[in-house]
């Protein structure tokens, strides 16, 4: 059934066992398949596929045979450890507006919340009631293609007894049209159904109240699964459940294993710090602040030097991004700074991270608040020093590290000062940073977020134990 808030939970008589015990005790009832669907891989690389692939790679190690389901577009990814199944037509930010109309909505938004805080996302919904009738349309369809989507892949995936079903990046679009799926197929109940939602919920009407009203929808559809909720935030974890229909909890974040070489010293130049960028060039990302940075640090005498991601995530950039992309690449050879304007390979990406002496993450402080920073959580597991907004989860979670592993400061305008600080006492921040990383990685890890679905799927499941299929969308 569905779990909802207020219910009382099964007394839990024993710890969660080791993963390989639970597959132990449940041999003989399962085909130890393991099912990852994410609309959103396309190709390999990127976001979408670094948390897929590390997340089947701890299903295979603990005794599973992974599958991938993936966008239509992933034909590409061909012959690999896993079988691919491309079955869906629309990623997570699929189908939209037109571009133009798309771009226009995103930076005015950006724009006006960091004027007027997250109380501003009234200000966006009320004054762009055609952009909203586009995205009504768009979330039709959107939650229209989801349903047909699933059921043509479960057609060819059938459900059995125990099977476990997670779906790392969920819009809500994405889950009303797993209700329709619920209602339209009853083999729908011999799995457990683990939702993570990564994105914000808005803080004001009539985007609050609509996102209530799908989760009430949703709780009405889907009687008789048993379905659970996550974030993968405290913070968010708690917006989440002020919505009051359905109850979450938070996963940890799987980051690649963190067992390296320190890489402070690849790729020096001249003894500089190494101070690094990582993501494309956005304007919610705070790339925009980087050209001051470099200025700033150049004035101050800083023996620095700097490798930034440049590479835009809509064609020509956002126009704050592409003027500061612009303003670094005429900079003379002096100021010291590499820009990286094509998207990098996992190895690529991972060679930079380690060639880092300092992270710098100016992300918007309001889009921000609660939501995850995946280059933060790699740069914490990799060891290195970080540099990162108030009032962010990043923030939270520097302070619970003791505060020693980066900085946090209030005004983008004195990002070089803070970078200053590290540089001027480096050897004690790069020491704080490696000394946490293995606490950051031993929790946010492929294998510990395995244990805990596997563990309440066990728990909660049906008789039979652990899934035999484990789907993650």
């Amino acid at each position: 059934m569905l779990r909802q808030k207020g219910m009382r939970k099964k007394p839990k008589l024993h710890p969660a066992p080791p993963l390989p015990t639970i597959l132990r005790r449940t041999r003989r009832h399962i085909m130890r398949k393991f099912i990852l669907i994410d609309p959103s891989i396309t190709e390999l690389g990127g976001h979408y596929y670094e948390y897929a692939a590390r997340v089947l790679d701890a299903a295979g190690r603990h005794g599973f045979e992974p599958v991938l389901g993936a966008n239509r577009g992933a034909g590409c990814l061909g012959a690999g450890p896993w079988r691919v199944v491309p079955a869906y037509r629309f990623g997570f930010f699929e189908p939209g507006p037109p571009r133009a109309l798309r771009w226009a909505r995103r930076t005015a938004g950006v724009a006006f919340r960091r004027a007027h805080g997250r109380q501003a996302d009234a200000g966006i919904e009320s004054g762009t009631g055609w952009a909203n009738a586009w995205s009504s349309m768009c979330f039709g369809r959107k939650r229209r293609a989801f349903f047909a989507d699933s059921a043509r892949f479960f057609r060819a995936v059938p459900l059995n007894a125990g099977d476990l079903v997670f779906l790392p990046t969920v819009a809500e679009a994405d889950m009303l049209g797993l209700a329709d799926l619920f209602r339209a197929d009853r083999n729908t109940t011999e799995a457990t159904w683990h939702l993570l939602f990564r994105r914000d919920v808005p803080q004001a009407n009539p985007g609050l109240a609509r996102s209530r009203r799908h989760f009430e929808q949703f709780a009405s559809r889907s009687s008789g699964r048993q379905v659970f909720f996550y974030t993968d935030t405290e913070p968010l974890t708690a917006e989440y459940n002020r919505l009051g229909r359905v109850s979450f909890c938070t996963l940890p974040i799987p980051i690649a294993n963190s067992d390296r070489p320190p890489g402070g010293e690849i790729g020096r130049g001249g003894g500089l710090r190494h101070v690094v960028y990582l993501g494309d060039a956005r304007t919610e990302k705070g790339y925009h602040w980087l050209p001051r940075l470099v200025s700033d640090a150049k004035a101050a005498g800083l023996p620095v030097r700097f490798t930034f991601q440049s590479n835009f995530n809509v064609p020509g950039g956002e126009p704050a991004a592409a003027e500061a992309r612009a303003e670094l690449a005429s900079l003379p050879t002096d100021f010291g700074v590499t820009l990286l304007t094509e998207p990098l390979s996992s190895q690529g990406y991972l060679r930079l991270l380690l060639a880092a002496d300092v992270v710098v993450i100016p992300y918007d402080a309001a889009a921000y608040k609660a939501r995850s920073s995946g280059v933060f959580a790699e740069a914490l597991a990799a060891g290195k020093p970080v540099i990162v907004p108030e009032g962010t989860w990043m923030a939270g979670e520097l302070r619970r590290a003791g505060g020693e592993s980066g900085v946090i400061y209030r005004d983008a305008r004195e990002l070089a000062g803070h970078l200053a600080r590290i540089v001027c006492d480096y050897d004690h921040y790069r020491a704080a940073a490696h000394d946490y990383s293995r606490t950051w990685s031993h929790y946010h890890s492929p294998d510990t977020l395995l244990r805990q679905l596997a563990a309440r799927s066990a728990y909660f499941g049906s008789p039979t134990g652990l899934a035999a299929h484990a789907i993650l969308i």
